[in-house]
């Protein structure tokens, strides 16, 4: 990386160390920039000593940027800040620059603000050691996760989002010496697949849900020393020093801290954790803790606590949170063992943990009931260390270990996994020069994909969650998200994509009764699932700020299973997968369509098919205001009516695709269930009124609301559904809507496809590219965008829109930091959002690297302006390329040679004669 600016914004100089620093910087050989207030212009002239130092009057983060990276044409990673104001610091760390360096008093304000280092005096700047920390460390910083302070009120995001996986098991990285408390510490372990299925009675009524198990926690060890009458904890400690790191490129959580007890002994501490990649039943956990200032016997026990219940999520806490009973408790000289059964599904959990063969000596085993504890001893003198390494195994019923459980050490375990780690991110990452902000959150959201479902999951039952391993929100249940996550699988491991659309595929019969619970045929996909695949969304919901339940009629999201059969298709169209075609994705997609074709209704008045009573993706309208609760639903949403006549189009062509033995395996006939087929895809009711598609029947009725009262009132207007009921009102009487809905169509259609579409219906549409503009600017001043999938479908659809790059950068930022941030308050620390990160990564292959693939693979890069580089690939059709897209050249390279064509703007290539095609950008 070459550094060539240092940019300073000082709201205060010392003037008498400020001449130093000028004379200091003058004997490098950098363009140093100085922003400084009007009065220090004027002092600055005075020592002013060369041409390569520049001041500028400082007006706002914005003129600045402006100045510099437009006026200028620096790019952000080609310059280093310096500034004594935070909010200077974390606004240009978020237009990506190498390096950020705060000057103050207070460094935990600076690192809140994501300072890479801080000093307490200008004086003590030093250009060269910022130049040579760049040169040496920024690309190993670009591969990590680091906070530099402690923050109570920040750490279970930090848990979250530091969460060692792969793919099976996923273990928040809490500190491993403090169990679970109500709002600073959860150190949850989560099983893939796991669920348990318990009632609660409330308000006279007994709800049942199904809850993704927060299983027994290894990674406990607690300790103190001497006469210490209780273990050191938050409670008795100061954190001082902190560094909490991960990994990303090695899957490797770390945390280093001093630890400082309230009579002043002093502890350093470090914990290591990583979940195997090269086994799944496999993760290491390491503890190193060393006492500073002081000597005695340190007592610290090692163990697997039983003792755990759901509790991650405030708002499930008065629900019954106890979901296994600890069968047996095991202790060694070595290892340490527990053994426990979910309470409804009955599945056996067993975890094992391994300790260095060396401390035995050292160690007693402790009896207790719902603890296996092993308690090791040692007198430490000052600054002599005690090392503990742990393997631990996690196995269930379902999935066994099938080997010799014994004691690896964590160095030896770890390089199997990184080697397991470096073969993933040799085919998912994606490499981008110009902004290390991008970068490095570009590849946290890849890892904790890859943690919520890896390579590992074809060897397991288990589809991915909408909150991946990492949390208890919404129960872990899996919805239409995979609307959003699949697509980033079908292009790097189609394998897992697979395996995720087969846990579907295995509960095909539930879907099948739920059908018939409905008076339909075929399969009905339930709106939320978990284990068993039938409908677990609860008949009520809480509504935090009406503090009252209210119905949940989010059940009747019945486009769910339009999510199932369009990724059965996409996955096709990638893999051409004939066999799964031809069998379980042929038969699921059969049933679904059966399922639609039950519910239409044809209605002779106007010769048209309707379909009565759902929900759409907006999930704020759930009923019209005049309709009882218990019926519930709309009509003829738009989104809904439209894909599925898409859906029957492309059912008729791949009819002949589906094997016949699964047409006789469920009865079907080609000729007596699809005759009316063409029918009902040819004449499916849709509303457009002056180019705008109508959302639902009825909504151009509806009332329009008052943003910006109800911005005044409440800030953040997320979710407005809550915010109208608890004001007696309801979103069912408004023209607003959660996240995109009638926009969806654009996001997964081509418009000219989409247009097509409807001038088949019968409807007559010209001009894809302003019939998106229409809709666009219609629905986006109606959206709260109550989720961050809306985010990920705005933004999408703005790079299809002339002029609009500026507006489709900062959407695809918001929802870049929409996790990193916790934008939504407290959601994240819950559980990630698959979606919207696999969301973001598809925007930067269809948008800014603006690769389509297809019979023909269309380019169209977009990139922001500042990336100076952008480099990914993707799994075609068995196929592997690699695309590399500068600010004048796309450059694709295959595996192999073979006719696939290529297409930018009129170039067409192909890869017959050679493996590598390379265009030069057209400059408009």
């Amino acid at each position: 990386m070459n550094i060539k600016h240092f940019v300073f914004i000082l709201n205060t100089i010392d003037k008498s160390n400020f001449e130093k620093l000028i004379k200091s910087i003058s004997k490098e050989n950098f363009k140093v920039y100085f922003f400084l207030s009007e009065m220090d212009l004027i002092f600055f002239e005075e020592y002013k000593t060369n041409d390569k130092i520049k001041a500028l009057r400082y007006n706002n983060q914005s003129d600045t940027s402006h100045t510099l990276f437009e006026q200028n044409n620096i790019s952000p990673e080609e310059a280093a800040f310096i500034s004594d104001d935070p909010k200077n610091i974390k606004y240009f760390r978020k237009l990506g620059v190498a390096h950020c360096l705060g000057i103050g008093d207070n460094p935990k304000d600076f690192y809140h603000n994501y300072a890479d280092d801080v000093l307490d005096h200008i004086s003590k700047v030093k250009l060269k050691d910022i130049y040579n920390w760049i040169e040496n460390h920024l690309e190993y910083e670009k591969w990590c996760l680091v906070y530099k302070h402690f923050d109570k009120e920040e750490e279970k995001l930090r848990e979250t989002l530091t969460t060692v996986g792969n793919g099976f098991v996923g273990h928040r990285n809490a500190i491993s010496f403090i169990k679970a408390d109500n709002d600073t510490h959860y150190p949850g372990t989560y099983v893939a697949g796991l669920f348990n299925k318990v009632p609660t009675k409330i308000a006279d009524r007994e709800i049942f849900n199904n809850d993704f198990v927060n299983i027994p926690n290894a990674f406990l060890i607690e300790f103190k020393f001497d006469d210490d009458s209780e273990n050191w904890h938050s409670k008795n400690l100061k954190l001082i020093n902190c560094e909490h790191r991960l990994n990303m490129k090695t899957g490797e959580a770390t945390r280093k801290m001093t630890l400082e007890h309230q009579d002043g002994r002093q502890v350093h501490y470090t914990c290591q954790q990583f979940a195997g990649m090269h086994n799944m039943h496999i993760l290491g956990h390491n503890i190193k803790i060393v006492p500073l200032n002081f000597e005695g016997e340190l007592k610290l026990s090692s163990s697997i606590d039983g003792d755990i219940i759901n509790y991650g999520v405030p708002r499930y806490r008065k629900l019954n949170g106890h979901h296994f009973d600890v069968k047996q408790t095991l202790a060694d000289k070595n290892y340490i063992n527990l053994k426990a059964e979910t309470t409804a599904s009955n599945v056996e959990i067993n975890l094992c943990v391994y300790h260095n063969n060396q401390l035995a000596k050292h160690s007693e085993p402790v009896l207790a009931d719902n603890t296996a504890k092993l308690l090791f001893k040692k007198t430490l003198e000052k600054k002599q260390g005690f090392e503990l390494e742990r393997t631990i195994y996690i196995e269930t019923s379902r999935n066994q270990f099938h080997g010799q459980k014994k004691f690896v050490s964590y160095d030896t375990s770890l390089k199997k996994s990184k080697a397991a780690w470096s073969k993933i991110w040799n085919n998912i990452d994606i490499k981008i020069s110009g902004d290390r902000y991008a970068q490095e959150l570009v590849r946290m959201q890849l890892y904790h994909l890859i943690c919520s479902a890896s390579p590992n999951n074809t060897k397991i039952d288990a589809g991915i969650t909408a909150r991946g391993l990492h949390g208890e929100a919404y129960r872990g249940h899996i919805f239409w998200d995979e609307l959003f996550i699949l697509p980033f699988y079908f292009k790097n491991y189609p394998e897992v994509a697979k395996s995720i659309m087969m846990y579907r595929y295995r509960r095909l019969d539930a879907a099948r009764r739920h059908a018939k619970k409905n008076n339909k045929e075929g399969a009905l996909i339930p709106w939320q699932i978990a284990d068993t695949g039938e409908e677990e969304t609860q008949e009520i919901h809480y509504n935090p700020m009406s503090k009252e339940w209210d119905p949940d009629l989010s059940r009747k999201q019945r486009h769910v299973s339009i999510s199932v059969a369009f990724n059965i298709i996409n996955y096709y169209k990638h893999t051409q997968d004939d066999d799964f075609l031809s069998h379980e994705g042929g038969e699921m997609l059969l049933e679904i369509l059966r399922y639609w074709a039950s519910k239409v209704r044809y209605n002779q008045s106007d010769n048209r098919y309707h379909i009565y009573r759902v929900m759409g993706p907006d999930e704020f309208h759930e009923k019209y205001p005049e309709n009882p609760v218990t019926d519930g639903g709309i009509d003829d949403n738009a989104y809904t009516n439209i894909m599925v006549s898409w859906l029957f189009s492309k059912a008729v062509q791949f009819l002949p695709k589906i094997s016949t033995d699964v047409k006789e395996k469920i009865n079907f006939s080609s000729k007596e269930d699809t005759h009316n087929w063409n029918d009902i895809k040819n004449k499916l009711f849709v509303s457009i009124k002056d180019n705008i598609i109508e959302q639902f029947d009825g909504y151009f009725d509806l009332k329009e609301i008052d943003w910006q009262l109800y911005k005044e009132k409440y800030d953040d207007v997320g979710r407005m559904d809550r915010i109208l009921k608890s004001e007696n009102d309801s979103p069912d009487h408004y023209k607003v809507a959660k996240q995109a809905d009638t926009l969806m169509l654009f996001y997964l259609l081509e418009s000219e496809e989409l247009v097509s579409l409807l001038n088949q219906l019968g409807y007559d549409v010209e001009n894809p590219e302003q019939f998106l503009i229409n809709n666009f600017d219609y629905y986006i001043k109606r959206t709260s965008h109550g989720s961050t999938l809306s985010y990920v479908v705005h933004a999408y659809l703005l790079d299809e829109i002339p002029n609009r790059d500026d507006d489709l950068c900062k959407w695809f930022h918001y929802a870049l930091n929409s996790d990193f941030d916790d934008i939504q308050g407290g959601t994240t620390e819950e559980g990630i959002h698959c979606g919207v990160m696999a969301g973001n990564i598809n925007l930067i292959y269809n948008c800014f690297a603006g690769i389509k693939m297809g019979n023909t693979i269309k380019l169209n890069p977009n990139k922001p302006k500042h990336w100076k580089n952008l480099s990914l690939k993707i799994k075609f059709q068995n196929i592997n390329y690699r695309f590399e897209i500068t600010d004048n050249k796309i450059k694709i390279k295959a595996d192999s040679r073979h006719n696939m064509k290529v297409r930018y703007k009129d170039k067409v290539s192909d890869f017959l004669d050679s493996n590598q095609i390379i265009f030069s950008l057209v400059l408009v």
